[in-house]
């Protein structure tokens, strides 16, 4: 798994890219952002073409991290896929989902 991290005027966008194999492929950087006071953070699925439960706790984890300091925490644009996992598992109810980036950072609640 490889990511990118982009700093944008209302939040960071952690882009992912590969296989969500791994929980602290994604924890690692999401736990950099926060740790940076970043209050509002986006991932980016676009490029993620499989994920397994081990990905699963990763976004969970990543989530829990987030609330813990009063971060908002977003997925967007997520494959057909991925997106069904997260409809099998229910966790499409506790996650925000979004159709584009520019939807999730600007997505007032936070």
């Amino acid at each position: 798994m490889k990511y990118s991290v982009k700093k944008e005027e209302k939040g960071t966008v952690i882009s992912l890219k590969g296989n969500l194999f791994e929980s602290d492929s994604l924890k690692n950087p999401v736990q950099e952002t926060l740790d940076g006071g970043e209050k509002n953070v986006v991932i980016d699925m676009s490029e993620v073409k499989y994920m397994n439960s081990f990905g699963v706790m990763a976004l969970i984890t990543s989530l829990t991290s987030a609330k813990k300091v009063g971060a908002a925490f977003r997925i967007a644009r997520i494959n057909k896929k991925v997106g069904s996992i997260l409809i099998i598992t229910k966790l499409k109810y506790v996650f925000k989902i979004f159709e584009t980036i520019d939807e999730a950072l600007n997505y007032p609640d936070y």
